[in-house]
């Protein structure tokens, strides 16, 4: 799975860079979640403009 992840501040701007969003990538996604909401964190942006398929 790839993703890019930026900071502004107490924001976090994660795009998924993958054109799936699924059973497969979901565990990874939910880590790389863990990792960047810390108690600084106060904003999270998900982007998802590359994802064509997501799965319920």
């Amino acid at each position: 799975m790839h993703v890019d992840i930026k900071r502004n501040g107490a924001a976090a701007i994660l795009k998924l860079k993958e054109r799936r969003l699924d059973a497969n990538v979901s565990p990874e996604l939910k880590g790389e979640f863990l990792v960047i909401c810390t108690p600084q964190t106060r904003e999270l942006i998900v982007d998802l403009s590359e994802v064509e398929f997501c799965d319920s």
